[in-house]
């Protein structure tokens, strides 16, 4: 016959080890609520969209491929809308990227006439 274990005399460990991977899980940055990821997003865009001269139109409070960056919308000088993805983890990274599909192309210079 076989015997069953006893639970009562397992090691403290092996309790508290679950219990530790879960807090830190928990702290990390998959715990953050989707408004505090947009806030932290936005102010990296901020951040990023002053020295170019631009504006931030909108940051998402989700990261859609898990890459700690979520989408943001900036709007250049010109009012032409750029694409970008913003940091919302300070622990992890820091500032934006414009993405590929933002093709600047400054207005051609007026010809006399």
């Amino acid at each position: 016959m076989q015997k069953t274990p006893d639970y009562k005399k397992a090691p403290k460990t092996l309790l508290i080890v679950p219990i530790g991977l879960t807090l830190l899980i928990s702290l990390t940055s998959c715990g953050l609520s989707p408004q505090k990821i947009q806030e932290n997003a936005e102010k990296e865009a901020q951040k990023f969209a002053q020295p170019l001269g631009f504006t931030l139109t909108s940051c998402t409070g989700y990261d859609s491929d898990q890459n700690n960056y979520v989408s943001c919308t900036f709007k250049d000088k010109n009012g032409q809308l750029a694409e970008g993805e913003c940091a919302y983890d300070p622990s992890v990274n820091a500032g934006c990227k414009l993405k590929n599909s933002y093709n600047y192309q400054p207005l051609p210079a007026a010809t006399p006439q």
